[in-house]
């Protein structure tokens, strides 16, 4: 049972009564008000059209939420509009809570380094009237994270991406010595876009608000989403680490889809199902997930472990939000190779300390520099209403990109990277079968003397040792241990080093962990579209065949081509590739 606790305001040993010298201007005066419309409640009924049922998107335990349309002089606003505690039979306010908590979630919001966080609701009116609390926000919700959890369009890609934005956002209110005690899914909406927005704050401390709370607050906490040692021990025991246990938990929702069924026994919790089940190496991961894009067995394992350290019973073991961050952001997803193109440019200007800090995007050869989660919010996390079209290298959807004030129309090209890989070995690997059958040796086969064009096409520039028929030791086997050697770079994103130890040599590495059992293929590509272990197996052994010390032992450049046309991922996407190898052979036989 919770322990009891005398009433009234305890302090909150846990935060700082001042913030750091860099958060100084935390405690100057601010308005908090003075830039808010003043509503009425008559007004807030017109916005939601008298509250009706289909504009309810959320319950909490300290109010409503509600969609709604407000009309600013001729424009008609999409916002949301929250009700604090209508009722306090079923809200589970006490004394003045509820005006207390008005008062202090808008002072939040408006504080300067606050405002304007793309995470947190942004305040545009409020009502403070004796019967009607509410406040207005610049908001259209399209669901709570609650109602997503469940929902099959709810898909890997965005479930991660939701996870890393919030992460970083807890460990941006921590670094500010704000704690949240009602992190949950209920208290967070995504908008039209998917990005997750925080609008219950009910029950924030720390910072600009001070850090006295009341003992009341226990009743107002989010049921499966609050620390049991705060039961057991009160409220003074609030620390960055309970925030840490909610975000688990709601980790562990995203991954298995199951949600905190209120009321369920303690031995029923979501964290200590995940406890008994975990063990090392294993994936809570729900199963639907297995085929969706971007998903990686090795990442369901990792956000696996991260969930189950969020949510350890004592409070020290849990990591704090920045470690979370940074093991999120070390999920193979978060490196998959992506491009943007096709985007509008914008002049570069000279670079100073002063206005870096205020660049959306880091610029570099007047082209943007972009991240996974750019690409997400431009095509509405890839939404099948944005896709364009689809080839065997990548998928092409169309966005929107939000330059300064101006919003550009551009399209948005996602490359498999594995795809392309294949694609360059099968194709050099007919190009030097082509020559070869014609009398042809190479003698310079290498990376660098190869240039690929937009289409990922490999061609040849540089000849300089080009011959023809057989020469004394150089001979066609020459060519294709140069091709393994080149393999070898596709697969394990290894390059050449001029080195004079051969033991430091590519192919003596490759050599080496091959007989090891370790595999050469670069981890980033397994999680690539068109990635198979077969696929893996077969272009290991290949290369290896290629680089023997023995030319006799080498295949012929006809054999290779044989073995890579059995790769799963070339039967599949070869469809149209070099059809003037095949064209000419055909002309040839006849």
């Amino acid at each position: 049972m919770p322990r009891r606790c005398a009433a009234g305001c305890i302090h909150l040993p846990c935060i700082q009564k001042k913030c750091p010298a860099d958060d100084d201007d935390d405690d100057e005066d601010f308005p908090v008000k003075d830039e808010l419309h003043k509503l009425t409640s008559e007004d807030l009924s017109r916005f939601t059209t008298q509250f009706s049922p289909e504009n309810l998107v959320g319950v909490t335990h300290l109010g409503k939420l509600y969609r709604g349309k407000m009309v600013i002089g001729d424009i008609t606003k999409d916002v949301a509009v929250k009700i604090i505690g209508l009722d306090e039979r079923v809200f589970k306010y006490t004394g003045n809570d509820k005006l207390e908590r008005f008062e202090y979630e808008l002072k939040f919001l408006q504080a300067p380094r606050i405002k304007g966080n793309p995470n947190l609701v942004k305040v545009i009116g409020y009502c403070e009237e004796e019967e009607t609390l509410g406040i207005v926000y610049d908001l259209n919700p399209h669901d709570t994270l609650e109602n997503l959890i469940t929902r099959a369009d709810f898909n890997w890609m965005q479930r991660v991406k939701t996870a890393l934005t919030l992460a970083r956002l807890l460990n941006y209110l921590h670094d500010r010595k704000y704690l949240i005690r009602n992190f949950a899914p209920y208290h967070i909406v995504v908008d039209q876009d998917f990005t997750p927005i925080m609008f219950e704050l009910g029950l924030l401390v720390g910072g600009v608000l001070g850090n006295t709370i009341n003992e009341s607050d226990l009743r107002c906490a989010p049921y499966g989403y609050m620390d049991a040692s705060i039961f057991e021990y009160g409220t003074d025991t609030f620390s960055v680490k309970s925030d840490v246990f909610a975000f688990g938990v709601l980790l562990l929702n995203f991954i298995s889809k199951r949600v905190v069924e209120y009321g369920n026994p303690l031995d029923r919790a979501l964290d200590l199902w995940a406890l008994k089940e975990f063990k090392p190496g294993c994936s809570l991961v729900h199963q639907s997930f297995v085929g969706d894009p971007g998903f990686d067995h090795l990442d369901g394992v990792a956000i696996t472990e991260l969930a189950k350290h969020c949510v350890e019973e004592q409070p020290k073991k849990r990591p704090n939000m920045k470690e979370v961050v940074t093991r999120l952001e070390d999920l193979r997803f978060t490196s998959l190779l992506t491009e943007c193109f096709c985007l509008p440019l914008i002049q570069k200007k000279c670079p100073t300390e002063s206005d870096d800090e205020d660049e959306d995007f880091i610029m570099e050869h007047d082209h943007h520099v972009l991240t996974p989660e750019d690409l997400n919010q431009f095509t509405s996390q890839f939404s099948s209403e944005n896709l364009v079209g689809v080839t065997d290298l990548g998928k092409l959807y169309r966005g929107k990109m939000h330059i300064g004030s101006d919003v550009k129309d551009v399209a948005v090209k996602i490359i498999y990277d594995n795809k392309n890989r294949v694609k360059i070995a099968l194709t050099l690997a007919r190009l030097l079968n082509y020559l070869h059958d014609r009398k042809y040796l190479i003698r310079n086969f290498a990376p660098y003397h190869i240039v690929v064009d937009q289409d990922f096409t490999p061609i040849m520039y540089e000849f300089g040792l080009l011959v023809g028929g057989v020469l004394h030791t150089f001979t066609v086997k020459s060519d294709v241990f140069a091709f393994g050697i080149l393999l070898v770079n596709l697969i394990s994103k290894r390059v050449v080093v001029d080195t004079r130890d051969r033991d430091d040599a590519i192919n003596m590495w490759v050599l080496r962990e091959f007989k090891s059992g370790r595999s050469v293929v670069h981890q980033t590509l397994v999680g690539d579209p068109g990635f198979d272990p077969l696929d893996e197996t077969i272009i290991t052994q290949l290369a290896i065949q290629c680089i023997e010390d023995k030319p006799k032992k080498r295949p012929n450049m006809k054999e290779v081509i044989e073995c890579l046309e059995t790769l799963r991922v070339v039967q599949e996407h070869d469809k149209e590739v070099n059809s003037f190898y095949r064209n000419n052979s055909n002309q040839e036989s006849s």
